[in-house]
């Protein structure tokens, strides 16, 4: 696969995802993908996006005196800090939610769910690095719960009864994440000139 049909594949997922979710989390759920072809097809090259996104935005946002090669850096590292460790807490605790409610968990799964309703978040920080006046844009991790509530209910073995808990509760938990981390590490690193 070359570079362009596979950013034209990636694409056409994070479309998919936004356009048609019910269509899309049945193909993803038929796809039987490893968390490292996920990393690798997925999650790695988005990240790599909002990471570029966020060292442009800060050169076309900064006053071009105050720019520094360091300052740089640090954009590069705050955003991929931000995604690593959110996805990292996300999993982790998607896959105790089900664990608690199917009785073994299942990462796989997790991951799948978690990396996929990171999509609006991912596209949101990308908007919001380049321009940070477009408010709008904050909201798209609302649609990101939304994805994982819809995408939730394909996780087998949870009771009719307890499947809209946990639906809400995945739904949640990714939002519940996200914004504390991003919040620390951009108060933190925002902080570095």
């Amino acid at each position: 696969m070359d570079l362009v049909e596979f950013l034209h594949n990636l694409y056409l997922r994070c479309f998919g995802l936004i356009r048609s979710p019910k269509k899309e989390w049945y193909r993803i759920n038929e796809e039987q993908l490893t968390v490292g072809q996920l990393i690798f097809n997925y999650v790695f090259p988005l990240i790599l996006i909002v990471i570029a996104a966020s060292m442009v935005g800060d050169y076309i946002n900064r006053d071009a005196a105050s720019w520094t090669s360091q300052f740089f850096g640090v954009a590069a590292v705050r955003s991929f800090l931000i995604f690593a460790i959110s996805l990292t807490a996300s999993i982790k605790a998607l896959d105790a939610l089900i664990k608690f409610y199917v009785g073994y968990p299942d990462v796989n799964l997790a991951s799948k769910l978690v990396f996929f309703s990171f999509v609006p978040i991912v596209l949101s920080a990308i908007l919001c690095s380049l321009i940070p006046d477009l408010f709008l844009a904050r909201l798209l991790p609302l649609y990101g719960a939304y994805l994982m509530f819809y995408g939730s209910q394909l996780v087998p073995g949870i009771s009719s009864n307890d499947r809209p808990i946990f639906r809400f509760a995945s739904a949640i938990l990714i939002l519940a994440i996200y914004f504390p981390v991003n919040f620390v590490l951009s108060a933190f690193l925002g902080a570095i000139k």
